[in-house]
């Protein structure tokens, strides 16, 4: 079992690091898109396959910080 999970996280990884790559080289709604892939898609993975806590709190201030990411983005 370690070792899927082993596996598991490094597709992750690959996949999380590839969304990264892809926002670098976009702009306009793409960059959120691919952004929101990375930070949604890194959280959802915690919560499902690493038992991570899904509390009111955290799900409340992940959507801040992204909420805070998108209205730095739209100020420049």
């Amino acid at each position: 079992m370690n070792w899927i999970i082993l596996i598991l996280a490094g597709l992750c990884e690959v996949g999380f690091t590839f969304c990264l790559g892809r926002a670098k080289n976009s702009d306009g709604a793409q960059w959120w898109l691919w952004i929101a892939g990375f930070v949604a898609g890194t959280v959802i993975v915690g919560i499902i396959f690493f038992n991570e806590p899904a509390t009111f709190w955290r799900i409340f201030f992940i959507t801040m910080l992204i909420i805070a990411v998108i209205g730095l983005k739209m100020g420049e």
